[in-house]
């Protein structure tokens, strides 16, 4: 089994949700940035918009103390949706968050 560690800021409040049998579930995306210096010598901030999904009381606990912006260190294995749809999400093992972010702003 893969596992990747990923550390990111979340983009937008988190909205729980429950499927048919009350097993609470949540759909959320990290943003995290790698820089590169160009040519000019200036710095250059290149973000990567990852998906992730929990499930219960994981689910449960990020959409309670979870915000835009947030920072937050995710335990997850890369997974592809279904045989058909080829695009990878993160299904969260286990997680946990940094101190709150004042100055971060995901839209920059």
């Amino acid at each position: 089994m893969n596992i990747s560690i990923i550390t990111g800021f979340m983009i937008e409040d988190p909205k729980l949700e429950r499927n048919e049998q009350g097993v609470a579930y949540l759909a959320f995306q990290l943003v995290t940035y790698e820089y590169r210096k160009t040519k000019a010598g200036d710095k250059n901030r290149i973000p990567t918009v990852l998906r992730f999904e929990a499930y219960d009381t994981g689910a449960e606990t990020i959409a309670k103390l979870g915000r835009s912006g947030t920072k937050m260190t995710v335990m997850a294995s890369p997974r592809n949706r279904s045989k058909e749809d080829e695009s990878i999400v993160f299904r969260v093992n286990t997680f946990d968050f940094a101190c709150p972010s004042t100055h971060h702003n995901s839209s920059e």
